[in-house]
């Protein structure tokens, strides 16, 4: 998988935000485990208004924060579930979508019928 993915971050900004559902979001990196200034590769990102981004990073804290809206890893998995339902029951090309994405269909489907198992 590659670190930078920019269809990726693309897609990330057109879900609503993780936080409260509007729309006019921000890609945000998953800050757990990546230790004092260190980002993650581009898959691992959630949807972030900016009111809820600046928060997450300069406001209550991600401990507060998480606590409040849920844990960072968490919703990067229901960010992906997310994108990957809407990419496989709406796109006339899934296939395009989910090579540019870094994905192969199979796995996407896979995802999305695992992530409805579990949650």
């Amino acid at each position: 998988m590659k670190k930078v993915n920019k269809y990726y971050l693309q897609k990330v900004r057109e879900l609503p935000c993780s936080a409260c559902g509007v729309y006019g979001t921000q890609a945000h990196h998953n800050t757990n485990n990546t230790g004092l200034g260190g980002k993650t590769i581009d898959i691992n990102t959630i949807s972030l208004c900016p009111a809820h981004h600046h928060d997450l990073h300069f406001g209550i804290g991600v401990d507060k924060w998480q606590s409040k809206y849920g844990n960072q890893d968490d919703l990067v998995l229901k960010t992906r579930y997310i994108m990957f339902k809407d990419i496989l029951e709406n796109h006339i090309t899934p296939f395009k979508d989910a090579d540019r994405l870094g994905f192969n269909l199979k796995d996407m489907e896979k995802f999305v019928r695992d992530f409805n198992l579990n949650n």
